[in-house]
């Protein structure tokens, strides 16, 4: 079941109207994920397994199982992209906003380690990062960098500790659906080391 207020859904449809935009429905969050993204580039062969959609917000992250064109199973977590800027100003003794940016060129240097070689120009989307990352010291400091590190797998550690009882849980309820692709979408996404970390623990497909 999901539900919402009068006042809710009219503030938002005021807001959208003052931007000259025109309404055409309301979705809750997971059933607009899930329907926008098993409509994107889904071949036929697929469509037949269960796919995980991991929607990483700022503030909670969204996961909706999906099979056969239907929503099966949701939860949100309390855990998003901001709480890996938490966790980084709280270890480095930081306001949110330098931790974001320290993250933002930690995300920097490692696309420029991975995915610049010989011949080859960065990304724009690295060229994006570097020119939103405020500290423009060429590289980070040891520590401040594995302090950096250590925040970020923990806070991904933790979503994928909760993603995991998620999956158990599904396997068990809809028993032999197996569960074969994560599709991690989002601004949490961007964080290169969940990816990563998601890939280690959960045993499927994971991008």
């Amino acid at each position: 079941l999901f539900a919402t207020d009068h006042d809710t859904i009219k503030e938002h449809i005021d807001m959208l109207e003052r931007v000259g935009l025109v309404p055409r429905g309301i979705d809750p969050l997971p059933c607009a994920h899930f329907r926008s993204l098993h409509q994107q580039g889904i071949d036929q062969a697929n469509r037949e397994q269960t796919v995980v959609y991991v929607d990483v917000g700022c503030r909670y992250t969204t996961i909706a199982f999906g099979r056969k064109g239907q929503l099966c199973f949701v939860k949100q977590i309390a855990v998003g992209a901001e709480r890996f800027d938490e966790v980084i100003a709280d270890k480095l003794g930081v306001d949110k906003l330098e931790a974001h940016a320290l993250r933002l060129k930690l995300q920097t240097q490692r696309d420029d380690h991975e995915m610049v070689s010989p011949g080859n120009s960065v990304t724009s989307v690295c060229r994006h990062r570097a020119l939103e990352a405020s500290d423009s010291s060429p590289v980070l400091e040891h520590s401040t960098y594995q302090t950096l590190i250590d925040g970020i797998r923990s806070v991904a550690g933790e979503l994928a500790h909760e993603l995991s009882r998620c999956l158990r849980y599904y396997t068990v309820t809809f028993r032999g659906q197996r569960i074969r692709h994560v599709a991690l979408c989002g601004g949490g996404a961007n964080e290169g080391m969940l990816l990563d970390v998601l890939r280690t623990q959960l045993g499927c497909d994971v991008h």
